[in-house]
């Protein structure tokens, strides 16, 4: 059983404006209703949970009924926890999923499903497009981009794996990045992510969900 856990706990306060950015309405539909129809309708996503803030918990029960509901944590990591630990008894994948990544494609789960046998996690990843630096030191340094990537979610684990992650008391801002600190040896298989499956932050961001939401049907 492969169960997506969308995490949607977040305020959005960068956004702006009172309500969280994954409620705010896109083309004809709020902004968390992206992700959660297109891991609903996958063929091979068995169930669907979205972790969301207590403000919003009976808003999302009534908007999406497919899904089960569960209450968020503090934190984002404390969030997807609760999410982890709502799953069924009969789990046996988890994918863990930013609520703000609203374009998540059908190709890009699949991708992630197809690498997660024989490995103990997947997550997609983009190559960096920028040249970076160094700052933590007094002295700035050169970095080589060719072996830094950006990481996106769907970042996908057996059920055990997950859980020995978040029992520990490693904190962490995502699952893979957590995971590797907490096993180092463990089997990580990342597959190509994409480009529209970008995180909507900024204001700039919601512009652009706008004119995407459009290629959607929105």
């Amino acid at each position: 059983m492969n169960v997506a856990i969308i995490v949607a706990g977040g305020s959005g306060t960068r956004l702006g404006g009172e309500i969280p950015k994954q409620y705010l309405r896109v083309g004809d539909r709020e902004l968390l209703a992206y992700p959660v129809t297109t891991f609903l309708t996958h063929p091979r996503i068995d169930e669907v949970i979205i972790v969301c803030a207590q403000p919003w918990l009976e808003h999302v029960r009534e908007s999406f009924p497919q899904c089960s509901a569960v209450l968020g944590g503090e934190t984002r990591q404390t969030s997807s926890r609760n999410g982890v630990n709502a799953c069924p008894g009969d789990t046996v994948n988890v994918l863990i999923h930013d609520a703000a990544r609203a374009f998540v494609t059908p190709e890009l789960i699949s991708r992630c499903l197809d690498a997660l046998p024989g490995n103990d996690a997947v997550a997609p990843i983009l190559p960096s497009r920028d040249s970076l630096v160094n700052i933590s030191e007094s002295q700035p340094g050169f970095v080589d981009r060719s072996h830094i990537a950006a990481v996106q979610t769907p970042q996908c684990f057996p059920l055990p794996i997950i859980r020995e992650v978040h029992d520990s008391d490693l904190d962490g801002s995502d699952e893979i990045g957590m995971a590797l600190r907490l096993l180092p040896e463990l089997h990580c298989r990342f597959v190509e992510g994409e480009a529209g499956n970008y995180k909507v932050t900024t204001a700039l961001d919601f512009k652009l969900a706008k004119i995407v939401a459009q290629s959607w049907g929105a």
